[in-house]
């Protein structure tokens, strides 16, 4: 759909609003699952029924003078190139794993030996990562532009880049503050990369391979946050 309802040079911008979205609902989360557990499983189903109705209602009056079929000829790209939208998949999903998994674990490790030391805390690892995620929000916007004057490819070599070498002291430091601002410097990169990300894996694939090409992408990346959760139970 996302192909599908934004041409080619708007991607960007289209992936910025994604990833707005979709952080800042990570962000909050831990408000989210405090307000399922408040309203209970029969209300939750309930409210959710009636926002899917909303949702499909918008849907319908907002598309209805669209054409709902892919311009294939918009796509000059004859060419797809499935390992470049696999790796580019899991090499970000990495990235991402490593701070919305790993990241909160060792701050919150980290707290806890700080506890034990008598020192009260009453934030967790999971509310700096939440804060971290809303930085990447905020940052997507102003990324968008970036993506659309350099071109996805450095964009995403260089938002990975740029979160891997933030990332790295994280596995061998163990100091709190430390790992609070290396969450706040990944967050800019890790919002960089995933705004490129797909525009880059769509440049790699030719228009009738955009939908395999778009599963392999986007499961490439969960795949490797599942590893991730597995390796920390």
């Amino acid at each position: 759909m996302l192909e599908l309802f934004a041409p080619a040079k708007e991607l960007p911008t289209a992936m910025a609003m994604m990833v707005i979205t979709t952080e800042l609902l990570y962000a909050f989360e831990p408000l989210i699952v405090g307000f399922v557990d408040y309203l209970g499983p029969v209300l939750t189903f309930a409210l959710g029924g009636v926002l899917l109705i909303i949702t499909g209602y918008f849907f319908k009056t907002s598309t209805r003078s669209l054409k709902l079929v892919r311009d294939y000829q918009e796509s000059k790209n004859t060419n797809t190139d499935f390992a470049l939208v696999l790796l580019a998949g899991l090499v970000l999903g990495l990235a991402t794993a490593l701070f919305k998994t790993y990241l909160p674990q060792k701050i919150e490790n980290a707290f806890v030996a700080m506890r034990q030391n008598g020192i009260d805390i009453v934030i967790s690892g999971s509310m700096v990562i939440s804060f971290g995620l809303v930085v990447a929000a905020l940052a997507a916007w102003p990324f968008s532009k970036l993506v659309d004057r350099i071109g996805t490819e450095k964009s995403l070599q260089y938002g990975l880049a740029g979160a891997f070498i933030v990332l790295l002291p994280s596995f061998f430091i163990g100091n709190v503050y430390a790992l609070i601002l290396i969450t706040l410097l990944a967050a800019p990169f890790i919002s960089y990369a995933t705004v490129a990300g797909f525009p880059y894996a769509l440049g790699k694939l030719s228009a009738r391979n955009v939908t395999l090409g778009a599963g392999i992408f986007f499961g490439s990346v969960e795949l490797a946050d599942g590893v991730m959760n597995i390796l920390q139970q």
